[in-house]
């Protein structure tokens, strides 16, 4: 569907039965009433039409004719006008493609025969390749990329990809002047646990705006947002929110750039317009409840020695968390083993998080965070995902009114994935299987219920912030040994969640030493200082570790 610069509605369609299965049609609302554009059907379609409108607000629509051919067309008033040669791909890639106008130049985008996400445009005689959009981690073709031009040339790309815990969804740009596509943001879908089949982008005068659908614990939810320069910000709350959808979106902007969005419900088709100001303000719109999720004190004779018992989950064999839980994601996640986390924060009922002065956060007395470690039973396989241990770590009291402000807990789950039971308070280990290419091996983890030691947090002044340098800037090793000793000094590298320490020399270059500490211990020991740039070596064996520069412990 587009919308023209008359305000009128354009679609395009393949019949699905009948006589003329396949058929491609188009048709315009005239205000009131739909009229076929073109007598008979342009041809076959092997999948669902694409339709977008060039600068005289002429239809110009794409499809494939054959497993490894598209066709494009522009309406000229009277006829449907060949446009550029056949772009012909091959079945693989077929899977997905997007299709848009550039200076009334066709441009397309598709999911290749990697399944990465790929881009080409036609120059008046030839297809040419604008290079890879993105590398994905998904091998699967679901959905497929969303393509949009802006009247300067940018392009925009949005496509899906994800773990083996979910599939989000992004967008990418690439400027006239630029030699790569470049990322914008992170995932944009709102519960970073969803499964996201469908969405489209387009370019606006205010910038690009993305529709997606997300499903989650069972409920599917559309939305839509307007990337500020910097960030996404929701255009509202959810367009439609429901129980499972036949799920699927497309999106359209109208002469005033106020975007349209066409969902599926489960009755049919729903139509959204979105007409506020393209500034829309941060946070969530809504929280659900935490229910019962809640721990007591550690020595309680009522702690939960199950995730069940905690109500922070509300199933824990299908490792669901409780819908209050707010999932999150960190700017520099550490290396754990080719472990995946998933970390969530859940506040009291009716609290905020707040900030002080320096600009720290403050959590209330309450906030619960947890971070879950799952791993693959087969290192190449992402279905085989299984979870090992979530943490929880719970805010008792502010600094000074208790001996322990924060108290830590980890649980284990069983063998078959059921439930997890509360660790001791003292360490063991675990010996957890998984293959690489079917040869078995094990993983060994030490996990122990940790409690934190009191601590008060500030931010230090730009300044202070280490920088870690190029990869070329870091001094070779061989597992953590030195091949030279030519360095002014060494810093601590970590990684697996501060478990694994190895030390290597950096010239004093690399990671300047802070003047004020990011983490201030209330004990008087001395402080540790604040972890800021990620950078990543290669191992021997091509092991890629991802590294923070730090400062040791005085």
């Amino acid at each position: 569907m587009v919308v023209g610069a008359d305000g009128l509605p354009v679609v395009a369609w393949s019949e699905s039965s009948g006589v003329a299965a396949g058929g491609v049609h188009v048709a315009r609302w005239n205000g009131s009433a739909w009229s076929l554009l073109g007598d008979a059907a342009l041809g076959t379609s092997v999948s669902a039409p694409l339709l977008v409108l060039d600068s005289k607000s002429r239809p110009v629509l794409a499809w494939q004719a054959s497993a490894t051919e598209l066709d494009v067309r522009r309406w000229t008033g009277a006829i449907w006008q060949t446009l550029t040669t056949p772009l012909l791909l091959t079945g693989d890639e077929f899977h997905g493609v997007g299709f848009t106008l550039s200076a009334d130049l066709p441009v397309v985008a598709y999911y290749d025969t990697n399944q990465d996400v790929s881009a080409k445009s036609f120059d008046g005689a030839s297809w040419v390749s604008l290079g890879k959009v993105a590398d994905r981690e998904r091998t699967t073709s679901a959905g497929r990329p969303s393509v949009s031009a802006a009247s300067d040339g940018t392009l925009y790309v949005g496509y899906l990809d994800g773990d083996p815990v979910s599939n989000n969804c992004y967008v990418r740009r690439l400027s006239p002047a630029a030699q790569s596509w470049v990322a914008l943001d992170g995932a944009l879908d709102v519960a970073l646990d969803s499964e996201v089949t469908s969405m489209e982008v387009r370019a606006t005068s205010d910038g690009p705006v993305a529709t997606w659908d997300e499903t989650y614990d069972g409920a599917t939810k559309v939305y839509a947002a307007r990337f500020n320069g910097s960030v996404f910000q929701l255009l509202g709350p959810a367009i439609a929110s429901s129980g499972p959808l036949a799920t699927g979106v497309a999106l359209a902007v109208d002469s005033h750039g106020n975007p349209n969005v066409l969902y599926q419900a489960p009755s049919g088709l729903g139509v959204a317009r979105y007409n506020g100001s393209p500034e829309t303000p941060y946070g969530l719109t809504a929280r659900a409840s935490i229910g019962s999720c809640a721990l007591p004190d550690g020595a309680s004779p009522s702690f939960p020695q199950t995730l069940t018992e905690t109500g922070c989950y509300s199933d824990v064999a299908k490792d669901i968390v409780n819908a209050g839980a707010i999932p999150y994601e960190i700017n520099s996640p550490l290396w754990s083993d080719g472990a995946t986390k998933r970390r969530f924060i859940v506040l009291p009922e009716q609290s905020t998080i707040g900030h002080t002065s320096a600009g720290a956060w403050t959590m209330p007395i309450g906030t619960i965070i947890i971070k879950e470690f799952l791993y693959q039973a087969e290192s190449t396989d992402p279905a085989s995902l299984y979870p090992m241990e979530p943490r929880f770590l719970v805010k008792r009291c502010e600094e000074g009114g208790c001996p322990k402000p924060w108290q830590g807990y980890s649980y284990q789950w069983n063998a078959d994935g059921t439930g997890a039971n509360l660790l001791p308070a003292t360490a063991s280990t675990k010996d957890w299987p998984y293959a690489t290419g079917g040869v078995a091996q094990t993983r060994t983890r030490t996990p122990i219920r940790r409690v934190r030691s009191a601590c008060a947090v500030t931010t230090p002044a730009s300044a202070a912030c280490l920088v870690c340098k190029r990869r070329s800037s870091i001094a070779r090793t061989t597992m953590g040994r030195p091949s030279t000793t030519s360095c002014a000094r060494s810093i601590t590298l970590a990684y697996s969640e501060r478990r694994s320490r190895r030390r290597l020399p950096f010239r004093s270059s690399v990671c300047p030493r802070p003047t004020t500490p990011a983490f201030t211990s209330s004990n008087g020991r001395a402080p540790i200082f604040m972890r800021t740039a990620r950078t990543v070596i290669t191992l021997p064996g091509n092991a890629r570790r991802s590294i923070f520069c730090t400062t040791a412990r005085a």
